[in-house]
């Protein structure tokens, strides 16, 4: 009784309210009509007009295949948008408040003729990089600073058709290599190759007016980290895409060459039920459908970034674990490289963090940095043991029929050639397949390679299974 004798006072003494918060409403509503109505004849002319010059395209002979199947797509569209205009108009079509928001995925194009290289000094963001430019089947080639990137644009042994740079790295950042690149050293090519910027910097991200920024500093583009795959997809396709009918004759053998290549060095499939256990499983503290997702929803890469993040952050902890004013600036960005990869496998509360320990020290706050980073890597820390918790117990988890006396002395040579040539890619294929057996000997060997192919360790992983290779020809087993 007591909160009907409340509320009905209110109802019955207040109609001049209700009828004040009425009115506001319907003049809303009225100019929104309105304004359907005043522009739904501009919308019509200019949709009229495009299909009318899409049908005109249609028309010509010897258009390629690419060319015809985006005009086909344009038209399909431009017919789909005006008879959705009729039904609003109707008042048929009204938006829904309660469907969720739409996975769009884009539509990619393979480039298996194509070869980047992504810079980056954390491992984890270059494992996340190469797993969603992996539907387009280009050659991806790593390094982990801005000076090695500069070392190969100068050397031009390979010459790259885009450049993907962190802009935020120790020694050398992004923007210095880049006018390395294009002031000292000269070539056409170093003038000339689209560099595209990689950035979890909120002052880049949050401020469109930085874009010309770094236009003028020599990037051709730039993506914010996470990556948006249909942001990454328009710049490959504006930057990276030649279409197939206009490849020069080096190009076609280039792409031929190296879809061999890839055929040839890739580890035979594992069949079973070992190939049925390689599943991510749900991950505290982990946004596994939003991390997978961003993936394209392919779980072996997903698994390799896991992997990755689980090694390269533990290294990252250590260099942190100690600050000072004097080593603010270096902080910040280790912090920034942690705010980075955590945002990019969906770690969204160690990445919260980070960022605000970037934000503290990049404005000088050592108070807030000494405060607060401790409980930062003790929150970090319990979701790493987490993650090898589960990664151990259950993400390469294989059935007992699927163990091995030892490794396979074939893979093991492979992934010495591959260290040797530097080839990350068929490391980590070789990696993958190693993972899905069991063993009875040489598993400190498997658990050591999986931590020294997660850094990149290309050096120390050609000499020990060199040595494992000459001992064991000594033997007489190789």
């Amino acid at each position: 009784m007591k909160t009907g004798t409340t509320v009905l006072p209110i109802i019955v003494t207040q109609p001049e309210s209700l009828h004040e918060m009425k009115e506001p409403a319907d003049n809303t509503s009225t100019a929104k009509n309105s304004l359907l109505a005043s522009t739904s004849h501009e919308m019509r002319a200019l949709l009229d007009t495009i299909a009318g010059l899409n049908e005109q395209s249609l028309d010509c002979e010897n258009l390629p295949p690419e060319v015809v199947s985006n005009l086909e797509k344009i038209h399909a569209s431009g017919t789909a948008l005006l008879e959705i205009l009729a039904r609003i108009e109707s008042g048929k079509c009204k938006p829904s408040t309660d469907k969720p928001p739409r996975n769009i995925k884009p539509t990619r194009i393979p480039m298996p003729y194509a070869r980047v290289l992504i810079v980056d000094d954390v491992q984890t963001n270059l494992d996340i990089a190469k797993g969603v430019m992996k539907p387009y089947g280009m050659t991806i080639d790593c390094v982990l600073s801005g000076i090695e990137a500069v070392n190969l644009v100068r050397k031009a042994e390979v010459k790259y058709d885009a450049i993907f740079m962190d802009y935020m790295m120790p020694e050398l950042s992004g923007a210095e290599a880049i006018r390395m690149i294009r002031k000292e050293i000269g070539s056409d090519y170093a003038k000339t190759v689209p560099v595209i910027v990689l950035t979890a910097d909120d002052n880049i991200n949050q401020n469109g007016s930085n874009e010309n920024l770094l236009s003028e500093s020599g990037f051709q583009a730039f993506l914010s980290k996470p990556v948006d795959i249909m942001k990454l997809d328009a710049v490959l396709r504006q930057w990276v895409c030649r279409q197939a009918p206009g490849l020069d004759a080096e190009t076609k053998e280039r792409s031929s060459a190296n879809e061999a290549e890839k055929v040839d060095e890739a580890p035979a499939p594992v069949s079973g039920r070992a190939a049925e256990n390689t599943q991510a499983p749900e991950i505290n503290g982990i946004d596994r459908k939003a991390g997978l997702a961003r993936l394209g929803g392919d779980e072996a890469v997903y698994l390799s970034v896991i992997h990755s993040f689980k090694a390269n952050t533990a290294h990252l902890i250590e260099k942190i674990r100690s600050v000072s004013p004097e080593t603010l600036a270096n902080y910040a960005i280790l912090i920034h490289g942690i705010k980075g990869s955590s945002y990019g496998v969906e770690a969204n509360e160690v990445g919260k963090k980070a960022e605000e320990l970037e934000h503290a020290a990049k404005r000088g706050d050592f108070q807030f940095v000494r405060d607060n980073n401790a409980a930062f890597i003790k929150t970090t820390e319990k979701l790493l043991a987490d993650l090898a918790a589960l990664t151990d117990a259950s993400v390469m988890k294989v059935d007992e029929t699927a163990r091995l006396r030892a490794p396979d002395d074939a893979l093991l040579i492979r992934m010495e050639e591959a260290a040797a040539n530097f080839r990350i890619d068929t490391l980590e294929e070789i990696m993958r397949s190693l993972e899905r057996f069991k063993y009875e000997t040489e598993t400190e060997l498997i658990a050591w390679l999986q931590e020294n192919v997660a850094r990149m360790e290309f050096s120390a992983i050609q000499e020990r299974l060199r040595q494992r290779r000459l001992r064991s020809a000594g033997n007489g087993n190789v």
